[in-house]
């Protein structure tokens, strides 16, 4: 039983740690295509930057179109929605089939 536990906390931990690893990594994407620091020390070029942002303004409507989507399979599934739709347009796909595919907590009885 103490194994099982060990398990399922260390797939937790595995699964905040990708989820913040794909944060970080949107953010520096949306960074290298907005701030206009990588382009000017010579990281990227103009053209390269110009395509960042037109990739992240892609990426952001698909996140918003996830994000609704989760809202309405988390409502179905009995599942928190306000959480659901916030960490889908953060993290995007992965979260959305955390919503999708993760267990539903038993229902409390009054």
């Amino acid at each position: 039983r103490t194994l099982r536990l060990q398990l399922l906390t260390y797939a937790t931990a595995l699964r905040h740690c990708v989820t913040g690893g794909v944060v970080v990594f949107i953010a520096g994407f949306i960074d290298a295509g907005y701030s206009g620091d990588w382009s000017r020390i010579g990281t990227i070029s103009e053209e390269q930057e110009a395509s960042l942002r037109a990739l992240s303004v892609t990426l952001g409507e698909l996140h918003l179109v996830a994000g609704a989507a989760a809202g309405a399979v988390a409502a179905k599934r009995g599942l928190p929605v306000p959480p659901a739709v916030a960490k889908v347009l953060l993290v995007g796909f992965l979260a959305f089939l955390e919503v999708c595919f993760r267990t539903v907590p038993p229902q409390e009885e009054s």
